[in-house]
């Protein structure tokens, strides 16, 4: 079995550092994701999701947060909103509203 490698906590914690001044620190989360994930590779060979990042920093910044020390500042992630069964129906054509009877009728069918 081959041995898992795991983005060490230093090298983590440089990478952040590192990533937070200079051109990422005040601009994008792509910019801020692109960097950090390109630190993860280099160091595990392999990429780190962004959902992954984001709850190791939140959670390195609690643990950090409880000892007294100030994490760098990362910037906003954009809010990803998944679209609902009824905005995909509605796109692709199914636009009309159940009235107020036919929509009794099919609750009561359920």
């Amino acid at each position: 079995m081959a041995d898992k490698k795991v983005w060490r906590k230093e090298d983590f914690l440089k990478a952040w550092g590192a990533n937070t001044t200079g051109s990422t620190a005040k601009g994008s989360w792509g910019k801020f994701y692109e960097a950090m994930n390109a630190a993860c590779k280099k160091s595990t060979g392999r990429e780190v999701s962004p959902a992954i990042l984001c709850a190791r920093i939140a959670r390195t910044r609690t643990l950090l947060g409880k000892e007294g020390i100030k994490c760098p500042d990362t910037p906003e992630r954009p809010q990803t909103i998944k679209a609902t069964t009824a905005d995909v129906a509605r796109a692709v054509g199914f636009g009309t509203k159940m009235s107020a009877a036919e929509l009794k009728k099919f609750n009561s069918s359920q």
